[in-house]
């Protein structure tokens, strides 16, 4: 079997490639590495998420009592003014009062007690306190309440007057008249669950920043948009995640001033995300090849989602409902369509459409569910919010992977494209375009280093003589057979040519003449002392050797190789099977013959 090639930096991928006779084995490991550091950090944020929902919560009893503006605060009512018992707060828009009936303190709810509202995410709360004259607001964005708390959550530290139970008037109103319902908590669990809440919204923000920075890099080396569009796509993502939980508001310089827009900055890092989704979609399952309706299709869900972005800033302050059910519904209206291209891409071989419905699957449907319960179709008091930055986080990594897979293939197959380009056909070894580009290299690395690089012509003795006797197909396997022998004696770096028809090339990198000529020597007696064995008997081969020394700094490839070609044929004249160096430039014979 024919050796390795040493061609140059791409015969290097190829053997590396080629290793273990797998073609991207080392690739393989490390994409098993990834997977396993993916789900890794998928369990261990899941984790966090199921032991976030550790705060010991205590029931309320909720009573409406007026359809009320805010200014005008009614009397406590008595048992038998109030209304029936409620499970939620809702009711209209323009906002209402309610009784909350608290319990006493029990011993799960020491240092104190927290009243937070799980998907508040419209509403506006004020809370009458004993302690407070004035209404407590609680607004997600405007007013969130204190920083140890869970931003989407807007809570509320209890005064002690209330540790012995009791009532107090609170008021709701929600544009998107969505039900809420109010916990109660003891203050040292509502804080593990907060920290635990917090942990997650970083981590899946910073990881997604993170690949955002990886995809960024990757599209700089690689010149390929889809990385572009995925490390938008993660930084929108990022960006999403961070507003949603209030944590940018917190953590980032000039945060409080950010919050006065935080609703169309939302909005927009989900449009955005949407975006830069579709298109790298429309990239990785090379739509616009394959499927150039459904990529029309996409483009007219793209530029949707950027009319509803640049809606959102006409009244930053408060952007129009309107305008995140039209960025709601896009996204519901994207997810069948993303499948649908992704099953056709497994359908027609695409390892990508694997890739998308794998990284597609767990978050859209998470989102679903999301996007349902933020328009108030679904009520459901399950904060799902830690789950779609997991699945977000997830959904990247995931594409990340199939993205970076789907290229080193590709550039495997390039790679082996060239090489093949490069090679023999009938010996497997280079042709003669591969060795003039690395005879080019190394002559400038001699010249460069002043190194030694000689040069070793062959010309395998009388096989014109094979060809008509035994005919071609013998002739060929003795061609193969020469040039197994030359490359199992030559050292790995050593490039070996076949130069055209039973002639053969070895460049020698670093060997001096004295070192050459003992290796063309041991190459003509391995030659002679090897004979090919057919099934029509064995074919005794013999060759001539001429070598030519590189002049450093005044030699070019075609002098050296005009000289290594006059002592072949010097060899030739001379009785053949013997080693010829050529002398100097300007010598008197021009060559030296080695006896």
């Amino acid at each position: 079997m024919i050796r390795p090639l040493h061609i140059d930096s791409q015969g290097a991928l190829l053997r590396e490639a080629t290793r273990g006779g797998e073609p991207g084995g080392n690739f393989g490991q490390f994409s098993r590495r990834l997977r396993e550091m993916i789900w890794v950090m998928v369990l261990l944020l899941l984790g966090l998420t199921a032991s976030s929902a550790a705060a010991v919560e205590e029931r309320l009893i909720l009573r409406f009592v007026a359809d009320q503006a805010a200014d005008q605060i009614p009397d406590l009512p008595t048992g038998t003014e109030a209304s029936a018992e409620r499970e939620y707060l809702d009711e209209s828009r323009e906002g209402g009062w309610w009784l909350l009936t608290l319990p006493p303190v029990t011993e799960e709810s020491t240092g104190g007690r927290v009243l937070y509202f799980q998907q508040a995410h419209t509403a506006r709360i004020g809370l009458l306190l004993p302690t407070h004259e004035e209404l407590v607001w609680r607004q997600r964005i405007k007013a969130p309440g204190p920083a140890w708390g869970v931003h989407t959550d807007l809570p509320v530290l209890l005064p002690p007057e209330l540790d012995a139970g009791g009532s107090l008037l609170l008021h709701f109103s929600d544009v998107s008249q969505r039900r809420t319902a109010p916990k109660l908590a003891g203050l040292d669990s509502y804080l593990k669950k907060s920290a635990r809440l917090k942990a997650i919204f970083v981590a899946c923000a910073s990881a997604l920043l993170i690949m955002a920075l990886l995809s960024l890099g990757f599209q700089r080396g690689f010149d390929d948009r889809s990385y572009g569009y995925l490390a938008l796509f993660s930084a929108f993502s990022a960006a999403y995640v961070i507003s949603m939980s209030g944590e940018i508001y917190l953590l980032l310089p000039g945060g409080q001033s950010l919050s006065t827009v935080g609703s169309a900055f939302e909005r927009s890092a989900a449009g955005l995300s949407l975006v830069f989704s579709l298109l790298f979609i429309n990239r990785f399952l090379q739509l616009e090849q394959r499927r150039p309706r459904a990529r029309r299709l996409l483009q007219v869900l793209v530029w949707a989602q950027l009319l509803v972005v640049i809606s959102n800033w006409i009244q930053p302050q408060n952007p129009p409902p309107a305008a995140a059910l039209a960025g709601n519904v896009l996204v519901l209206l994207a997810i069948p369509v993303v499948f649908i291209e992704a099953l056709k891409a497994l359908r027609d071989g695409m390892k990508s459409g694997l890739f998308v419905l794998l990284a597609w699957t767990p978050s859209l449907l998470t989102l679903c569910l999301w996007i349902a319960i933020l328009q108030g179709w679904l009520h459901s008091q399950v904060d799902l919010l830690p789950l779609v930055s997991i699945g977000m986080v997830l959904q990247v990594a995931v594409l990340s992977l199939g993205l970076a897979e789907e290229g080193y293939r590709l550039r495997r197959e390039r790679d082996l494209a060239e090489s093949k380009a490069n090679l023999d056909p009938l010996t497997g070894l280079l042709n003669r375009r591969a060795l003039d580009r690395r005879l080019q290299e190394l002559s400038a690395a001699a010249d460069q280093t002043g190194g030694p690089l000689t040069l070793l012509f062959l010309d395998l003795d009388h096989f014109k003589r094979i060809n008509d006797s035994l005919g071609h197909a013998i002739g060929d396997d003795c061609l193969r057979h020469l040039g197994r022998l030359i490359s199992s004696i030559v050292r790995a770096n050593d490039p070996v040519a076949r130069y055209g028809g039973e002639e053969f090339v070895v460049a020698l990198p670093g060997l001096d003449v004295t070192g050459a000529r003992a290796l063309a020597e041991t190459i003509r007696q391995r030659i002679e002392t090897t004979p090919l064995v057919t099934a029509d008997g064995t074919v005794h081969l013999k060759a001539s050797l001429g070598l030519s020394r590189w002049q450093t700094g005044k030699d070019t490839v075609a002098t050296m190789m005009a000289r290594a070609d006059q002592a072949l044929y010097v060899a030739k004249r001379e009785g053949r099977n013997r080693v010829v160096v050529a002398t100097e430039p300007g010598a008197e014979d021009g060559v030296a013959i080695l006896r």
